[in-house]
């Protein structure tokens, strides 16, 4: 199809031939890394191709629903019974298709690294799986929406149905958040998004956007704004033990605010969201002397990584399960264990 690069095309041909050739009598779970706008309406599109070709696919996702506007979403288009945590994914399932995360080995879903992943849709870098084996789309775009809506327009064309505003409506707001209100978009992150504004129209697509800030999101962003920490162009944001997965969702919106601050090129905001689980989330600047994926993975491991923006910002973070023996484990000891990730942290980047 006119407009639609030749990786989608390829990736959406190979695709159909999957589905279309698969045995349906067992559902295909289509996983999420990490919650977000960008990420859900990938997974609710992939399910209506899915779909489209006869299969049941079913949506498990790592962590937490966590920040506010994601509770909205779930709110507004009911999708509590359709949208479950991997903690509830079936044994029996054995096929995947990963969006918004390229990675069998990811800490954040630790149950799928045996798995079979039939496709990989995804708009960061590094994935470790073989293409050879596996429809794998990863193209730098701002959004994994914007490639799922191509992929739908190539291979539906004008047989594209009503589908209903929840799938075109999390594709947008997707697309928009991802862009940080597309102003880091591409072309085609623009095209993608237009073409799905004509399909909610709107003032769907503001009812999206008209979410409430909670009290915990809001002391969460004071905690780091009081006890922030600049060296040079570097800025560290501690925010402490936090109640659990659900606000650790949080410090990736802090990350947005705090680099855009003058001056600063790198942002870590950090916080404990288990007795031993430290969550980082990471943002350059366009400017940054250094790539910011390459950076996190030298500096904190596999289980780190980022993506580079269409306008040269990256965005990305880390998850760290912390050793520790019994006497660090007491609660009474929180407050040096805080004290020593936040000095180990800090003595990585300075």
């Amino acid at each position: 199809m006119k407009g639609i690069s030749e990786k989608v095309q390829a990736a959406g041909e190979k695709l159909r031939k999957v589905l279309q050739e698969r045995d349906p009598s067992t559902a295909i779970a289509i996983l999420i890394a990490q919650l977000d706008p960008d990420a859900l309406g990938s997974a609710l599109a992939m399910q209506y191709l899915c779909a489209e070709y006869g299969q049941h696919a079913l949506i498990y996702y790592g962590g937490a629903i966590g920040n506010d506007h994601n509770v909205h979403i779930f709110k507004v288009y009911n999708l509590h019974p359709d949208v479950r945590p991997v903690s509830q994914m079936s044994a029996n399932i054995r096929d995947i298709i990963l969006v918004d995360s390229g990675r069998l080995k990811d800490g954040r879903l630790p149950t799928i690294a045996n798995m079979n992943p039939l496709a990989v849709i995804d708009h960061h870098r590094g994935s470790d799986i073989d293409p050879r084996e596996t429809v794998v789309l990863i193209e730098d775009v701002g959004a994994c929406a914007t490639l799922i809506t191509e992929m739908i327009k190539h291979l539906l064309g004008k047989e594209v149905k009503e589908i209903g505003g929840y799938v075109w409506g999390t594709l947008a707001i997707g697309i928009y958040t991802d862009t940080k209100e597309l102003t880091s978009a591409s072309d085609r992150d623009r095209k993608a998004f237009d073409y799905l504004i004509g399909r909610i129209g709107m003032p769907e697509f503001i009812r999206l956007l008209s979410y409430k800030r909670s009290l915990q999101f809001l002391e969460n962003f004071s905690r780091a704004l009081n006890h922030r920490k600049t060296v040079n162009t570097f800025m560290f944001a501690p925010l402490g033990k936090l109640g659990g997965e659900e606000r650790g969702e949080d410090l990736p919106l802090v990350a947005d605010f705090l680099v855009r601050t003058e001056g600063i090129t790198l942002v870590l905001v950090w916080a404990l969201v288990a007795d031993n689980v430290v969550r980082i989330s990471a943002r350059s600047a366009p400017e940054a002397p250094f790539d910011l994926n390459e950076l996190l993975r030298e500096k904190f491991g596999q289980n780190a990584g980022a993506k580079i923006a269409p306008d040269g910002h990256g965005e990305g973070g880390a998850r760290i399960t912390l050793q520790l023996d019994e006497w660090l484990q007491n609660k009474a000891n929180e407050a040096y264990l805080l004290q020593m990730v936040e000095n180990k942290i800090e003595q990585l980047f300075i």
